[in-house]
C-alpha cells in the first residue's frame, strides 16, 4: 500500500477497514496516537501528515483547502480497496467532508462513513478571508482554546514549532468557501462538545443537510478540545460509525430516499 507522504499508518490490522484521521488547526498526526491501541480490532487507522509539520517540516505549508483536499483524497485512493472511513475534527472535519466529495465526484465509492467533530457545518463555517496575526495573537488563539498546557504555551522550542503550520491553517479556515452540492450518500455522524463556543451546538447539527444517511447529533461534554479529556466517547461513536458504515458498504441509498 502506497498512499505518498499524505498518509501515516498508525498500525496494520490485516484486513480491516480503514480510519482515516483528520486533525484540528495547527495540529499533526500525533494528535491521534492513541487511536490505533484505542480502535485495536475495529479498523486501521491512518492519519493525514500535512505539509510543514513532522515528517513533512521542511516543506512550506499549505493555506488553500482545495489543495490539501486534492493531495489527500488522490493519495487515498490507494487506501480505497477496503471501506474507509474520515474522522475529522474541527478543520480536519472541513477536509474530511471535502475529500470524501472529491472521491464520489472522480467516481471512486463513497467513504463508508464520515464523522465530524467540533466543526460548524460548512455552509454555517462564514470566515472574513486571511487576517494578519502575530505570533502573540496566535499564542493568545491557543490558550482561548484550551487545548494547550501552559507550560508549553511559555516554552520557545514548541512555539517555534507550532506557529507557523498553526498561521497557515488559520488561514486554510479563514479562506474556507463552501462549493453547493448534492448530499453525500455517506453515512455522516456530527459530535458537539457542550461547552464548545468555536463550534456550538446548532451549528455542528447543521451538518445534517450534507448526507442523505444522516445518523445524528452526539452531544459529549467539554470544549473544543474534548478530545482530551473525553476521549473514550468520541471514539465510541467512531467504532459504531466504522460498525455500521462497513455494514452498508457498496451499497448507495436508492434515488427515492434522498
Amino acid at each position: 500500500m502506497t498512499p505518498g507522504k499524505a498518509w501515516s499508518r498508525l498500525a496494520q490490522v490485516s484486513g480491516a477497514p480503514r480510519l482515516l484521521c483528520l486533525h484540528h488547526a495547527g495540529g499533526n498526526a500525533g494528535f491521534f496516537g492513541t487511536w490505533a491501541r484505542d480502535l485495536a480490532g475495529r479498523c486501521e487507522v491512518w492519519t493525514a501528515n500535512l505539509p510543514g509539520r513532522r515528517e513533512r517540516f521542511a516543506e512550506p505549508p499549505v493555506t488553500d483547502a482545495d489543495t490539501l483536499a486534492a493531495e489527500l483524497a488522490g493519495a487515498a485512493e490507494d487506501l480505497l480497496d477496503r471501506p474507509v472511513v474520515i474522522f475529522g475534527h474541527s478543520m480536519g472535519a472541513l477536509l474530511g467532508f471535502e475529500i470524501a466529495r472529491r472521491l464520489l465526484k472522480q467516481g471512486h465509492p463513497p467513504p463508508a462513513a464520515l464523522v465530524v467533530s467540533a466543526c460548524k457545518a460548512p455552509q454555517v463555517h462564514v470566515g472574513d478571508g486571511p487576517q494578519p496575526r502575530g505570533d502573540t495573537d496566535l499564542i493568545e488563539i491557543l490558550r482561548s482554546w484550551g487545548g494547550t498546557p501552559a507550560e508549553l504555551l511559555a516554552d520557545g522550542e514548541f512555539l517555534d514549532l507550532a506557529l507557523t503550520p498553526l498561521r497557515a491553517d488559520l488561514v486554510v479556515c479563514d479562506a474556507y468557501r463552501y462549493q453547493p452540492g448534492p448530499p453525500l450518500p455517506t453515512p455522516l455522524t456530527a459530535v458537539a462538545a457542550a461547552g464548545d463556543e468555536i463550534a456550538p451546538e446548532r451549528d455542528v447539527a447543521a451538518w445534517a443537510v450534507h448526507s442523505r444517511r444522516w445518523r445524528g447529533l452526539r452531544q459529549v461534554p467539554g470544549g473544543h478540545f474534548y478530545l482530551s479529556s473525553a476521549r473514550h466517547l468520541a471514539l465510541d461513536v467512531v467504532a459504531t460509525a466504522v460498525t455500521d458504515g462497513v455494514r452498508e458498504f457498496g451499497h448507495p441509498p436508492d434515488e427515492r430516499d434522498e
